[in-house]
């Protein structure tokens, strides 16, 4: 028969055995990291579980607030330098479409005080010559030359020129004898500009250095006759226009090619007192 009494001795005993076993071992073991949670503490031995509690809680909470102040975030930096590059852009496209309607304005302006007649206008598409060779643009010269229009006794054939304007559909023409349209444009008594070769070809202006780097102007007059002021003025509109369009340098240079008088000595200097008359040579920036 069961004895309950001394059973229960043994298990009692057995369970104070077991507690003391745990004791000596708890005690073989020191404690290798402590977490604080405010109001209590305990102790991890030397296990995975208390390793990773060491990085989590340990070493965030040590190097954390020194990165924080003194490292400026990358973002911030970032975003001040994409604010600073957005001003620079702004306000240099600002500069530049400022500067380019002031410049269309300025050309507007000026090709209202001249009257131009293209080449096909005047003398139609099949007008161009295979023969011509390229003009370097912008040219750095201007050659006057005249041609008189009073041919009943020319000192120089070469010189005179049959020329006889009428209006055709309500265009201005102009019908030219005796010359193979050898030069860049013509200019009228009136001070009409007629285009010849333009500024993509080359004249024939008689240099033996040659043509690519000068723009010839036809004046057409009686030879006896100086160019009228009306003339100057205009022509002195078109070339202002020839730099604006960029084939012709600012600081140009104006040659004169004549006969009889001086008087287109002194209508290139009036071109150049106008061109600069401060010293300086209009539209030049640079």
């Amino acid at each position: 028969m069961l004895n309950y009494k001394s059973f229960n001795t043994d298990l009692v005993t057995m369970a104070e055995d077991s507690n003391r076993q745990k004791a000596t071992l708890l005690s073989n073991y020191q404690p290798l990291y402590q977490v604080v949670d405010g109001s209590s503490a305990r102790h991890c031995n030397n296990c995975h579980s208390c390793l990773q509690l060491q990085n989590v809680y340990v070493h965030p909470s040590e190097t954390m607030p020194l990165l924080g102040n003194r490292v400026r975030p990358c973002n911030d930096r970032f975003l001040d330098k994409m604010i600073f590059v957005s001003c620079v852009l702004l306000l240099f496209f600002g500069s530049a479409t400022a500067g380019y309607l002031l410049f269309s304005e300025t050309r507007d302006v000026i090709m209202e005080e001249f009257d131009y007649v293209s080449r096909d206008n005047w003398l139609g598409n099949d007008s161009i010559s295979e023969s011509w060779q390229s003009l370097r643009t912008p040219v750095s010269k201007i050659l006057l030359y005249e041609l008189t229009t009073n041919c009943t006794d020319p000192v120089d054939p070469g010189h005179c020129l049959f020329y006889t304007e009428y209006t055709e559909n309500s265009k201005p023409k102009m019908k030219i004898m005796n010359d193979e349209l050898r030069f860049n444009f013509y200019e009228d008594k009136n001070g009409k500009i007629f285009e010849g070769r333009g500024v993509k070809f080359q004249s024939e202006c008689g240099r033996p250095e040659g043509c690519q780097d000068i723009l010839t102007i036809a004046m057409l007059g009686n030879g006896d006759q100086a160019p009228s002021d009306q003339q100057v003025a205009k022509l002195n509109a078109f070339l202002d226009y020839a730099v604006t369009d960029n084939a012709l340098l600012p600081c140009y240079e104006i040659l004169v090619s004549h006969q009889l008088t001086r008087a287109f000595d002194d209508v290139a200097e009036k071109l150049t007192t106008l061109n600069r008359g401060n010293g300086v040579c209009k539209y030049y920036f640079s």
